[in-house]
């Protein structure tokens, strides 16, 4: 039972120093980039939903 324990600590602990290997050695030039194309795609999806939301079926009736 002790033994089945460490062995699932120690691959935890593996899976978590990769992870955050992973987050160390991220380009930051990629990483802006993408921050980038993800904070335009959030405004234009405000953006529609203002539209949405100002829209009434008054707007069809015309």
């Amino acid at each position: 039972m002790v033994e089945k324990t460490q062995t699932q600590l120690t691959d935890l602990s593996l899976v978590q120093r990769t992870q955050i290997s992973n987050y160390e050695s991220v380009d930051p030039y990629e990483a802006i980039t993408r921050m980038n194309s993800l904070e335009t795609q959030l405004q234009a999806s405000y953006q529609v939903s203002s539209r949405l939301s100002s829209l009434s079926i008054l707007n069809y009736l015309r």
